[in-house]
């Protein structure tokens, strides 16, 4: 609604949020929810519209616009700092189980084929194996990307995101 009569010009995460407006019995009471669900409203009392008994003019509907904006703009400011908190609690969330994770120059690595939502889509069989390897790391590009080569092929891969690697927990002596 907001953005449909060009009130506010929201961000498409704040899309997410939808406005419902409430008319109780009688017009008693006007007032605009804002959140995903009715019950996590955040209430916004409006005085009663005006009652018109011919279409309104083009004044009336501007200076209704001016009035809707005026008291949409604290709950607008009010939900983004709701939005900032909670993103501010999921980033806690989410680095109080993440590991960095750094490799040497040197380090041997196993190799996910695939990575992300293909992971799990694509996977092969039961037993087929999901890591390729051993590789030796032989440069670090950046913070997020490695050089590599394999250590019996002798094959490079360059670069290859961190997220696809997985250190060697054991040692093994390769035979020439």
């Amino acid at each position: 609604m907001a953005a449909s009569l060009g009130i506010l010009s929201l961000p498409k995460s704040h899309l997410l949020y939808v406005l419902h407006l409430v008319i109780l019995p009688n017009n008693l009471q006007h007032f605009f929810m804002f959140g995903r669900h009715s019950r996590h409203s955040l209430s916004l009392c409006l005085p009663p519209p005006r009652s018109l008994d011919q279409h309104p003019a083009e004044n009336d509907l501007s200076d209704y616009r001016k009035r809707l904006l005026v008291n949409l703009l604290p709950a607008y400011v009010t939900a983004r700092e709701i939005l900032d908190i909670s993103h501010e609690k999921q980033a806690r969330q989410y680095n109080r189980h993440h590991r960095p994770v750094q490799f040497e120059p040197g380090d041997l690595v196993w190799v996910t084929g695939l990575s992300g939502i293909a992971k799990v889509k694509w996977r092969g069989k039961k037993l087929s194996p999901r890591r390729d390897g051993p590789y030796r790391i032989t440069q670090r590009l950046s913070q997020l990307t490695y050089s590599l080569i394999h250590t019996i092929t002798g094959q490079q891969l360059s670069p290859i995101d961190v997220d696809r690697l997985h250190p060697q927990d054991y040692s093994f002596t390769i035979v020439d």
